[in-house]
């Protein structure tokens, strides 16, 4: 939150300075609003997470430190999955406050809020590493699930206006950078199959029978609010009417693209049928790291504007 609330200082510092340079009257400051309906486009996640084998996990095997490898200080490497979501419909609405610095181009600071409710579940789709095995082997559920995401944003966004005709009509377009404070609630289900002939992780250990026995049905079930703040964009093309020198309203077309969310907030818990940790020392906890550059929107909003 820290460069989100930079972010909005620099904007007002920038606009204060164009403010207090121009030449034009007080009348050309105003004040604006939106309220609107959109999509966003589907959802790739992708996940790691600093887990090893079944074979390290000395809950499964109480014979880990024979395994080569289950005490190595790297941890999760190459291992990953991906979940494929589909898009959402979503609400935007926001605050701001501009100014004309010419006639025919303004700027303004913007607060923005975006809510999309996926409330997808989806199969794991692909997976590399360890995760790869599992998914063919012994893995019988592998379900991921997106369920809402909300941006709360800060732009700085600059327009350029033209009349048409002399009716009160007039198209814009413009466009802005900011920050984004995003947040994703995420779900992640994980099952072994119930059989214990069906396990075939540790089929060459000598104690083969025991993990066999301790891995079969378990699970391994995970949620959290992954939150990132990152930077983000946006371009908007809109039809003003206005109907006094002071008020008009009209309609926007608005994209807006967040950059990159990462966290390292999701947690099983349980892991495997057991606390989210390794080591019985309680040691070596489990997480897991999910990353998208894919969350966007599209919408149609109703706007209005009164110059002050």
């Amino acid at each position: 939150m820290t460069l989100y609330k930079s972010a909005l200082l620099s904007g007002l510092l920038i606009v204060g300075w164009a403010f207090s340079t121009s030449a034009l009257a007080q009348s050309s400051w105003y004040v604006g609003g939106e309220l609107g309906t959109g999509l966003a486009p589907g959802v790739t996640m992708d996940g790691v997470s600093n887990d090893r084998s079944s074979l390290c996990d000395e809950f499964i095997n109480p014979l880990y430190a024979s395994v080569p490898g289950c005490t190595d200080p790297t941890r999760g490497s190459g291992d990953g999955w991906k979940a494929a979501f589909s898009g959402a419909t979503g609400a935007i609405g926001s605050v701001s406050l501009g100014y004309y610095v010419m006639p025919w181009m303004r700027l303004e600071i913007q607060a923005t809020s975006w809510s999309a409710s996926y409330d997808d579940a989806v199969p794991v789709g692909s997976a590399t590493g360890v995760n790869l095995e599992k998914l063919n082997d012994e893995i019988f559920i592998a379900r991921e699930r997106l369920g809402t995401f909300n941006a709360i944003g800060g732009f700085l966004n600059v327009y350029v206006d033209r009349p048409i005709g002399s009716a009160g009509w007039a198209f814009y377009g413009g466009a802005g950078a900011g920050i984004a404070d995003m947040r994703a609630t995420y779900s992640s289900l994980w099952v072994r199959n119930r059989d214990p002939d069906k396990i075939a992780t540790g089929s060459d250990q000598p104690n083969a029978e025991e993990i066999r026995n301790n891995l079969a049905g378990t699970l391994s079930d995970g949620s959290a609010t992954l939150t990132s703040t990152a930077p983000a964009i946006q371009f908007m093309v809109g039809l003003d009417r206005h109907w006094t020198r002071h008020l008009r309203s009209g309609l926007v077309i608005r994209y807006v693209k967040y950059f990159e969310l990462d966290s390292d907030e999701l947690q099983w818990d349980p892991l495997r049928t057991h606390v989210p940790n390794l080591r019985r020392d309680g040691s070596e906890e489990v997480h897991g790291f999910m990353k998208t550059s894919d969350f966007a929107a599209f919408s149609v909003g109703l706007v209005f504007m009164r110059r002050l």
